[in-house]
This record gives structure tokens, sequence and C-alpha cells, in this order.
């Protein structure tokens, strides 16, 4: 006779963004137990499904797919929970699922279809980003950077970057978040010229803005 039972962890919350600890499924068969470690987040809907908890299991092997099964679905359940609130990019859900302790192999069947129906999208989700960004005083490679760091290659972006912000612009952005920072010397060119390059605006952009706003040149 199989039974089984459903062990989560104290400590569920990561520490500093890091792996949520493991939860565990105790399989008990005759004389034997064995550990089958799963998500927390599967060990807590296992532990209180009433239709889990009722299904009879003849084998071990059979309590373990049913175990994989609940996994893929709770894990396409809290991706789309995660997208429900905002959009992100396709390694960010990867790297959010997996440090909530799925497969990886799971994550990557589970968000390719949605990639393919067109739930979860990259251009979609680069297009908010960049808008956001650009509205908070970013400059055009801070924006890169950030984007290439979540997986979104800006070169495969149509439109890059004029469609968003026209690069000759720049100057005049940076003008803009230059005269609204306060900056006491001693040395107050170079940490004007430091707090735009921060923002992600060029050196020589970064170094004309501060010059211009600082010395009227």
């Amino acid at each position: 006779m199989i039974s089984w039972e459903a062990v989560t962890s104290e400590c569920a919350r990561p520490y500093r963004g890091g792996p949520v600890p493991k939860g565990t499924i105790q399989i008990f068969n005759d004389e034997t137990t064995e550990s089958m470690p799963v998500p927390q987040a599967v060990a807590r809907y296992i532990r209180g499904s009433k239709q889990f908890g009722e299904t009879p299991y003849t084998s071990v092997q059979e309590l373990k797919d049913a175990v994989r099964a609940v996994t893929g679905m709770v894990a396409r359940s809290r991706a789309l929970r995660m997208l429900e609130r905002r959009d992100y990019s396709y390694k960010e859900l990867l790297v959010r699922l997996t440090n909530e302790g799925f497969d990886k192999a799971t994550c990557v069947s589970i968000l390719n279809d949605m990639r393919s129906s067109g739930v979860l999208d990259d251009t979609r989700f680069a297009e908010v980003f960049i808008r956001s960004k650009l509205s908070s005083g970013w400059g055009i490679e801070r924006i890169r950077r950030e984007l290439a760091s979540r997986g979104v290659d800006t070169e495969r972006l149509p439109g890059w970057p004029y469609d968003y912000a026209d690069p000759d612009d720049e100057f005049e952005r940076a003008m803009g978040i230059a005269s609204r920072k306060r900056v006491r010397e001693p040395n107050a060119y170079a940490k004007l010229v430091r707090f735009l390059m921060g923002r992600g605006f060029s050196t020589d952009v970064s170094m004309r803005a501060a010059k211009q706003t600082l010395m009227g040149d």
C-alpha cells in the first residue's frame, strides 16, 4: 500500500532573492520511505488538495507521475499570475520559476507554450520597459544594458532605438535631468558627469550636459 505526506520547509522565503527552500513528498511503501523534492508551492498545493489526497495510488511510480503533473500545473499557474500583474521577459520568468524550485525543463516547456500563444512576449515587455524608463530619465545605454540583463537583445527590437527615443535627442534629455540634479562642490562637474553616466547617457553627452548646466557653455 502506498501512502504519502507533503512536507513544507519552515524557511519558505528566499534569502535576498535567492532560491526558495524545497518541500518534499515523503513516500511510504511497506517498510521503505522515499523523499521526493518538490517546490514549496507544489507541496502546499498537494497538502491542501482533497482530490489528490483521496486518489488511491497503487505504485510509487504512479504517485511520482501524479506529483510531476501537479508540478507542471502549479508552475503554469504561477507564471500566469505573475503575468497578470505586469509583463515579464522570458528570462525573468524562467529565473523566477527556477528560484521557486521548479526544474528548468518544466519551466522551458511551459514558457515556450506561452510564448507561442502570445501570452509571453519579449517585444511587448521591452516596449513597456523602455517607455517607462525613458519617462524616469534613463539614457539609452542604461536601458540597453538592463534589457540585456533580462534576456532581451535590443538589436532585435523592431525600430530600436529611433522608434522609442532618437539618440540625437539624448543631449536634451540629459540636460533636463542635469538641471534638476543638485550637486555640491568640490568636484561638482565630475559628480554630475558620473550621475548622468549612471543614468545611461554616453560619456560625451554627460560631459557636455554637465558643462552646460554648471557653466552655461
